[in-house]
């Protein structure tokens, strides 16, 4: 059951052991979203950081791991309970959240 679960994972997301081997560590760290009382905070991370961040999906376009990233949300938004959110695409569309 195991190995079929794996082969099922692998087909519907895309991620292979060969995707895995060319991408060994992360390229970016992905913001969702911040309050704003931590701004200052998100700043001092960023000025330290070793990693890009980024908050925009156009920016990571044609991106390998970006690309089943948006797969996967795809895929999980097909689960909503709201109608309105059961669409692909919401990786580039969705706005960067301010609380």
């Amino acid at each position: 059951f195991s190995h079929l679960s794996r082969v099922l994972t692998q087909a519907v997301t895309g991620v292979t052991k060969a995707l895995a081997d060319a991408y060994p560590a992360p390229e970016y760290v992905r913001l969702l979203g911040i309050r704003s009382d931590a701004r200052p905070l998100l700043r001092e991370i960023a000025r330290r950081a070793t990693l890009p961040m980024v908050s925009d999906g156009a920016q990571l376009r044609g991106n390998a791991i970006f690309e089943c990233e948006c797969r996967m949300t795809d895929l999980f938004m097909l689960s909503s309970p709201n109608p309105a959110q059961r669409r692909a695409g919401l990786e580039y569309t969705a706005r960067f959240l301010n609380a």
